[in-house]
Parts: C-alpha cells; structure tokens; sequence
C-alpha cells in the first residue's frame, strides 16, 4: 500500500510505512490542507475520443461526458495545466468538492472540542482519493 501514498502527515510518530512528514504540533485545517499538499484543485475537463490510422487522425469530443482532472499547483504551470486524470467519467450534473471545502467543517469541530486534535492528513494514488483525520 505504501506505494499508493503520494503525501501526508502525521503527528508526533512516523506512520508504519516511514512516508510524510512527522509534525510536533496538530495543525489547524487550513495548515493541514497545505501540509498534506492538499491545496489543488480538481476540475471537469470534456472527453474526446481519438480515431487514428496511418493516414488519418480525427478528434471528436463526446458530448456531456467529462473527466475528472486534477490541475497542477500555480507554481508549476509549464503549458501542461492538468497534472492528471481520475479513473472516472462523469457527466455536467456531477458537483466537484474541492478537498478545501470537504474539509473545512472539521475547523469548527477543533474549534468547539478542544480536546479533538489533527492526527494525520494526506493523498493515495495521485490524489484520487484524500483523507483528514482527527483524534
């Protein structure tokens, strides 16, 4: 599994397979959003299908199907703006939750428990799938 990791933290102890950073303090959302280099954003890219032969390429774009991209961070715009593709095909209907706003309603949690504390955040498989935890 440990090879599905891309980035994370954690708190006070280097998790089991020895990937991320070890922090000495839980941070708060927003840090652990950036910590975890979780501060990108996915968008809907349209599909195109793609017929080639040796002697003729044609390129249609499929109606109201889409990708799921995530888009390189601002800093590393070399021309290529998607960093990459999610394995799933959706339609103009599928709502896009930027990983900011699904985990943001854990602050007011942190903020009304104080005992509740940040244990470890991160990304699996190029940011298909993220995680925020708390103790």
């Amino acid at each position: 599994m440990t090879a599905y990791v891309e980035e994370m933290f954690s708190v006070r102890q280097r998790p089991w397979h020895g990937i991320g950073s070890v922090l000495d303090e839980a941070p708060s959302v927003e840090d652990a959003i950036k910590m975890a280099k979780l501060n990108w954003r996915a968008e809907l890219v349209p599909i195109k299908a793609v017929w080639k032969t040796e002697d003729v390429s044609q390129e249609v774009e499929v109606p109201n199907r889409f990708a799921i991209c995530r888009m390189r961070e601002p800093d590393f715009i070399d021309g290529n703006h998607i960093k990459n593709v999610f394995s799933a095909v959706v339609t103009e209907k599928y709502g896009l939750l930027q990983n900011s706003e699904a985990f943001n309603f854990f602050q007011d949690i942190l903020d009304e428990f104080p005992s509740v504390k940040l244990d470890t955040a991160g990304c699996l498989k190029d940011g298909e799938v993220t995680w925020i935890l708390a103790d």
